[in-house]
């Protein structure tokens, strides 16, 4: 009889848990001495700081953030000096006062993150901050947002063009939680709003108002007033062209001063430009017109040119003020194929139109001219992103 072959029993082995990571005295010395001087120095930047927590991480190459904390490589940390790290931790902050935690959408992260490098670190530049070496710089696009960088970028390229040097993001920038829900996503924005305007009267109370923030300010303003506000109070700006003694200035009557006021019965000619690439519904637009048809009866414009253009202009329609209101069936759109901003602005050129301001009705999806206009441009977007030059307002119910 064979005795059957004996089946070793399998030995369990006990791997123990790696050792937990080694707290880093030095570098965390140098980003305390790095947040105390911003603190004292720039209130701005300090008061939003101190309201996320910084530790520690052996996991990342340099440093990100998500809105709620910073993390650092300690050995990156005590690879710059102290000037390098106060730069690196503003870096951090002007991610999170950007909103760039909460506006990547669906797009590619790494090439988000880079462009949001961009748009922030040559602001920080201008200003006067050291920075750790090795960032993205382009100093082309340092008034343009993350979201039209993120456009210019080439596919799988950390930019091109320019004066760039690239090796390394030096700090990121990671989703905030939870912002892939819209209820949750309205709540962090405000927050970001709210605290950045805290910040700012921070820094205005001790006379320290860093440079170069005056775009970021402007719209967290206007970004708390409905569109409709935002446009009259604009309209109403411009239509002020002369001084006129028959509308004495009201502010001064009751301490029995007679004063001139501002005043114009008339805009000169506005003209409106219409995206008909096929993104913006028809409810859009009439949305849109109603709201400038009650601006229009109030101010009203020598005349409207009314542009419609998908990647070149389709139709042109002229309006005078006789024909005030302007129905939604006086409009004939024409359009339907790719997108391209710069034939409008071509058009106002060579017909010499020279208007008091435009207005570009969009998704902002599509090609912006090089240059910014010489008149006055608001870019009405269906959605939230940001043109690189002229106003942006959402015009979203």
């Amino acid at each position: 009889m064979t005795t059957p072959a004996l089946v070793p029993v399998p030995q369990t082995v006990l791997v123990p848990p790696p050792p937990p990571p080694i707290f880093d005295q030095k570098a965390a010395d140098m980003v305390t001495k790095a947040v105390a001087a911003i603190v004292l120095e720039d209130p701005f930047y300090g008061y939003l700081l101190l309201r996320m927590d910084i530790t520690q991480s052996h996991l990342i190459s340099t440093a990100c953030t998500n809105g709620k904390w910073i993390k650092y490589s300690p050995k990156f940390i005590k690879s710059l000096s102290i000037s390098e790290v106060k730069g690196l931790l503003k870096h951090e902050v002007m991610h999170v006062a950007h909103m760039h935690h909460l506006r990547r959408q669906r797009r590619e992260p790494d090439r988000w993150n880079r462009a949001g490098d961009y748009s922030i670190n040559g602001i920080l530049k201008e200003a006067g901050v050291s920075l750790p070496p090795d960032g993205c710089f382009n100093d082309a696009w340092k008034d343009f947002s993350a979201e039209h960088i993120y456009n210019l970028m080439p596919e799988g390229e950390g930019g091109g063009g320019g004066n760039i040097f690239v090796v390394w993001n030096f700090g990121g920038v990671e989703d905030a939680p939870g912002c892939d829900d819209p209820s949750t996503l309205e709540v962090l924005e405000q927050d970001v709003r709210q605290d950045v305007l805290q910040a700012i009267n921070a820094a205005k109370i001790m006379g320290k108002m860093p440079l170069g923030l005056e775009r970021l300010i402007e719209s967290i303003r206007e970004s708390r007033m409905p569109w409709r506000q935002i446009l009259a109070r604009f309209f109403r700006a411009t239509a002020k062209g002369d001084y006129t003694w028959m509308r004495p200035h009201r502010r001064w009557l009751p301490h029995d001063i007679i004063l001139p006021s501002l005043h114009s019965d008339a805009l000169g000619p506005l003209v409106i430009a219409v995206d008909t690439s096929g993104s913006i519904a028809a409810q859009e637009l009439e949305m849109f017109f109603g709201c400038i048809n009650g601006i229009l009866k109030q101010t009203k414009p020598e005349c409207v040119h009314v542009i419609y253009c998908d990647a070149a202009v389709g139709n042109v329609q002229k309006f005078l003020p006789t024909e005030y209101p302007l129905g939604p069936k006086k409009f004939k759109p024409s359009g339907g194929g790719g997108t391209s901003f710069i034939p409008p602005f071509d058009y106002v050129k060579e017909h010499k139109l020279r208007p008091c301001a435009m207005l570009y009705l969009t998704d902002m999806m599509g090609t912006f001219p090089d240059k910014a206009a010489p008149y006055p441009v608001i870019w009405c977007a269906t959605t939230d992103a940001v043109a690189p030059w002229g106003k942006t307002i959402t015009v979203k119910d």
